[in-house]
């Protein structure tokens, strides 16, 4: 899935993600339990972002790795500190986002 489309489910005034320009394919591995008819839903996984060979001009290549954690009852999604990798500049390394 195109990273693009999963920041545009979650952009919010609160959070402006959009901005950021971020190119990556997103990958999840997961494993998801329910009862009956799609009850207590609770799915735990891994999500990667890997950035594609070619981007779009203007985006950012990034990646990632989340351990994730969706629990339907509580209603939330949880996040295991993680890091968010783009290269800074040429020839100056990358710049890293630790999620906590």
């Amino acid at each position: 899935m195109d990273l693009n489309h999963v920041l545009a489910a979650e952009d919010n005034p609160s959070l402006p993600i959009i901005p950021l320009h971020w190119g990556s394919q997103v990958d999840v591995d997961s494993t998801t339990t329910w009862i009956a008819d799609f009850k207590h839903v609770d799915s735990r996984g891994v999500m990667l972002w890997t950035p594609p060979s070619a981007l779009p001009s203007r985006q950012i290549p990034t990646s990632a790795r989340f351990d994730i954690h969706f629990d339907m009852d509580r209603k939330q999604v949880e996040l295991a500190p993680s890091e968010i990798m783009t290269p800074f500049e040429p020839h100056h390394g990358e710049w890293r986002a630790r999620v906590e």
